[in-house]
């Protein structure tokens, strides 16, 4: 969406100041005076290729989805348990994730990611992102290790 200045503008000196910060009083009316604007809608090239129905029924589906997942695994519920904001980002972490998965630019590599096991790693990686990261830098050290040393 582009956003152009109007061509009505009270005072184009006063305009042109006021972009520098200046917001300048009119001695005529002593109001301060801020220039026009004037959306233009998007083109048709740019407008979303999915409807917005469409992408709320993906929305929905993905969120009962990981709702689900999260309500049939106790150990997700219990390791989620704390505030609500955090509960909340990790949900929709997962569900993020989830949709990235179901998009059609992603692909695996010769294995399926089942959706408790993605939230199992979004769960850990929330929880203890530290300890996440040196148990990434440990397996990277071991693989390392093994293309070097085959025995």
């Amino acid at each position: 969406m582009k956003i152009l200045l109007s061509n009505n503008l009270i005072d184009r000196q006063l305009a042109h100041q006021s972009f520098d910060g200046k917001f300048l009083k009119n001695s005529k009316t002593d109001h301060e005076h801020i220039p026009l604007v004037e959306v233009i809608p998007p083109t048709k090239e740019q407008l979303p290729k999915k409807s917005l129905k469409a992408k709320l029924e993906r929305y929905n589906s993905t969120l009962d989805e990981v709702l689900s997942c999260f309500r049939s695994h106790p150990l997700l519920m219990y390791f989620n348990h704390g505030n609500e904001r955090s509960i909340s980002r990790i949900l929709l972490s997962t569900q993020f994730a989830l949709r990235l998965r179901h998009s059609k630019h992603f692909r695996t590599v010769n294995q399926v990611v089942k959706i408790e096991t993605l939230a199992a790693w979004i769960t850990l990686v929330d929880q203890w992102p530290y300890r996440v990261s040196w148990i990434w830098q440990a397996i990277e050290d071991n693989v390392q290790q093994s293309n070097l040393d085959p025995l």
